[in-house]
């Protein structure tokens, strides 16, 4: 069901959440970071796997937003003034669990498609 282009967006999708997974202190998140965004994010997300996938447009309702708030809570701790070593850890994981969670999606959007053609 996937075309080619639509796999290698996927595909590399998931190699960008692998990687901040491995490193939560050099997130890049964003439509600007995005494989799918830069080819569909224009067109109100027509044509997005993830999109046709869920049904939603700009990722809604999917492990992307707990991703996000996930960071906002390790961005919102490294800059205060008053927080421990411990919070900042368990933080950490906390954006690595929610990670797990994307890339998993992620995969299984890829996997639909895939099988679905």
């Amino acid at each position: 069901m996937w075309t080619e282009i639509q796999v290698n967006k996927l595909e590399r999708s998931i190699k960008h959440h692998k990687a901040f997974k491995a490193d939560p202190d050099n997130v890049e998140l964003g439509s600007d970071t995005c494989p799918c965004c830069w080819s569909w994010i224009s067109y109100s997300c027509a044509g997005c796997p993830i999109s046709q996938y869920t049904g939603t447009l700009f990722c809604q309702e999917t492990p992307f937003d707990e991703l996000i708030l996930a960071i906002e809570e390790l961005e919102v701790a490294k800059h205060s003034a008053n927080v421990n070593q411990e919070l900042i850890t368990e933080l950490k994981n906390s954006v690595q669990d929610a990670s797990q969670a994307e890339i998993g999606f992620l995969e299984e959007v890829l996997e639909y498609g895939r099988e679905n053609k």
